[in-house]
């Protein structure tokens, strides 16, 4: 067998050379936009411990492995996983991340440099490394396997790849240090459908269900009262909604579905014959104050709204924002574009009184 030479290891020292500016790149835009993330949010910046990290980190460098055109991805992916494992293994052999740290962001930026430390060695002496195995779970990963392909710095699978792994940053981000305790769901108009994120409300929002928008058909034109054209379909004109509230959700509760709640005092088959694509509209936002009919309610922030939902160019997948991130929906109030006035009190004894008829 023909002893290598320098040169026969190249290909390596260059994909891992492409990845250690890989690691650099999401470093450095990182440090821009991660520091943005509790600006918006209005919190402070605060360290969740390297375990927070290590998951953080697996969960985006996954996700490489999702560009489909992207050369050697299930092996680019699981060596970063692997570097992660280390240091998440074995801590104390990194003490720069072995101590409480003032910030989540120092933490994240450190974890990239031990990263670049790892990567380090293999570029500098590939031939001593060369059949070096890192294990991440159950993948196992040499350094040899980076001579089957070509990570080529600065290619559109790269950016693709560097694309994904900020936003997962960004995101996790953003829903570990997301102010919880101030803003919760509430229920602008329309009953619950039955795997809502209001299915616990004790506010009786049935008694305004004749409030709640209706399509007769999902799949035709909507106008609206002057006869202009405002979408070609009912999802369409959740997107036109969308435009002028971005920090709101909307369910379409089709009649057809076996689970429809229907308005009261109205017959379901009835509705069902009549329209039979027809389809509830259910409108939800996140409010501050929403809790005390007394408190003056704040509605989120458009403007970041529109920088966090992915239906704008952000990187929050807005329904898993609403179902499943824990917002509390519970106590769910019935939310007017007004405060309320001062006959409030009255209103919700008549709707209780309603219930003992």
């Amino acid at each position: 067998m023909t002893k290598k030479t320098k040169s026969d290891y190249q290909r390596v020292t260059t994909n891992f050379q492409t990845l250690r500016q890989f690691i650099e790149d999401l470093k450095t835009q990182m440090a821009l936009d991660l520091p943005d993330v509790y600006l918006k949010l209005n919190e402070a910046d605060k360290d969740s411990g390297q375990g927070f990290v290590s998951d953080l980190f697996w969960s985006a460098f996954n996700l490489i492995t999702t560009i489909e055109t992207l050369q050697g991805k299930e092996v680019i992916a699981w060596i970063l996983g692997a570097f992660v494992q280390d240091i998440h293994d074995n801590i104390g052999n990194y003490p720069s991340l072995d101590k409480q740290m003032d910030k989540f962001t120092e933490r994240f930026s450190e974890t990239l440099r031990c990263i670049e430390d790892q990567i380090a060695p293999i570029i500098s002496y590939p031939e001593q490394n060369w059949d070096k195995v890192f294990t991440y779970g159950n993948h196992s990963v040499k350094v040899s396997d980076f001579d089957g392909f070509d990570f080529v710095y600065g290619g559109v699978d790269y950016q693709k790849a560097e694309d994904v792994v900020q936003d997962q940053c960004k995101m996790l981000c953003v829903k570990n240090c997301f102010p919880y305790d101030r803003w919760k769901v509430s229920f602008w108009f329309g009953e619950s459908p039955q795997s809502n994120p209001c299915k616990r409300c004790s506010w009786g929002c049935d008694g305004y269900e004749d409030s709640r928008g209706f399509l007769e058909d999902i799949n035709a034109p909507i106008y609206d009262l002057e006869g202009h054209l405002v979408a070609k379909d009912g999802y369409e004109y959740i997107q036109k909604l969308l435009e002028n509230k971005p920090s709101y959700f909307y369910v379409l509760e089709s009649v057809s579905a076996i689970n429809c709640r229907f308005s009261q005092y109205t017959n379901p088959d009835d509705i069902r014959n009549k329209y039979p694509n027809g389809a509830y509209i259910n409108e939800y936002l996140i409010l501050e104050g929403r809790d005390n009919f007394l408190n003056t309610w704040t509605e989120f922030d458009n403007d970041v709204a529109k920088w966090m939902f992915s239906d704008f160019g952000g990187f929050v997948d807005r329904t898993d924002f609403y179902y499943n991130w824990g917002l509390d929906a519970s106590g769910c109030i019935w939310k007017r574009q007004y405060n309320p006035d001062p006959n409030w009190v009255t209103k919700v004894i008549t709707y209780f009184k309603s219930l003992f008829k």
